[in-house]
């Protein structure tokens, strides 16, 4: 992914995790995502993160009336 693309998708899915877990707290959302593999130590999208991202977003792009 390029630089943008993957700053997007970082934060959306930090965002998407934070809303599930229901916590403010970024250091939780990171160390959860990062036990989960969708980000690496250095808190850089994984692939894993990348298809989490793509399938999420694909997925509720379908759901939205057109």
């Amino acid at each position: 992914m390029h630089t943008a693309k993957e700053y997007v998708a970082r934060a959306w899915i930090l965002e998407d995790l934070r809303q599930h877990l229901t916590t403010d707290e970024l250091d939780e959302v990171i160390l959860f995502a990062r036990e989960a593999g969708y980000l690496d130590a250095d808190a850089q999208l994984t692939e894993a993160g990348e298809r989490y991202f793509l399938l999420m977003t694909e997925g509720k792009r379908h759901l939205v009336p057109t």
